[in-house]
């Protein structure tokens, strides 16, 4: 189901983060797409106030540190295939190859989130125990005026200089290593947005 051939640019500026592009090929994209259960089953999560930052999206949980959750066995074949491909030996080896970070022993978390017309996520580090996040884009079409951008920064704040924008769709995704300074966010769903912005997060805790 991966394609660990994948185009990677990978910075180390101003952390260790990477786009690849083409690790789920399109067949696999659709599969999933086509099979992501009804907005009715996720959780709202939002936080327009207080802790270490604000979000609004939906979510469900398929894997939580390494335990399949029931959500994952209605989601159907091409569900339990990610989710097994994400957790094997081959991606560990990958994501340590591409940004540095030893994931060989920890446990992974694997859930949908969808994010709607004016869902958000503010600039955050992520917690001290994860190791290393990767954020895959399921939509095809999604322009760069629709919002919904993973930003990536360097410090702290959502006025801080953005390094790098990276479009939520057309077979891309964000791996990066949990470090101090790893500040990044997502923008804004804008209205002009082609549908609802739907990915697939991996969180691998160490």
């Amino acid at each position: 189901m991966l394609d660990f051939t994948a185009a990677r640019d990978t910075r180390t500026e101003p952390y260790h983060w990477s786009t690849v592009t083409g690790l789920l090929p399109a067949e696999a994209r659709a599969a999933l797409r086509e099979s992501v259960p009804a907005l009715e089953h996720f959780t709202r999560s939002e936080r327009r106030t207080g802790g270490d930052k604000t979000y609004g999206m939906h979510v469900l949980p398929l894997v939580h540190r390494g335990e399949e959750q029931p959500a994952l066995r209605k989601a159907g074949d091409a569900w339990a295939g990610f989710a097994a491909a994400v957790q094997s030996p081959e991606y560990r080896r990958w994501v340590g190859e591409t940004v540095g970070a030893d994931v060989s022993g920890g446990a992974f978390d694997v859930g949908v989130f969808v994010f709607g017309e004016g869902d958000w996520v503010s600039s955050h580090t992520d917690k001290a125990d994860k190791n290393a996040t990767h954020v895959l884009y399921l939509n095809e079409e999604w322009g760069t005026d629709d919002g919904g951008e993973f930003l990536v920064r360097g410090t702290a704040g959502d006025d801080a200089p953005v390094h790098a924008s990276i479009v939520p769709g057309g077979g891309r995704s964000v791996l990066f290593a949990r470090a101090e300074n790893s500040w990044h966010a997502v923008a804004p769903v804008r209205p002009s947005a082609p549908g609802l912005r739907v990915t697939v997060q991996v969180e691998m805790w160490r």
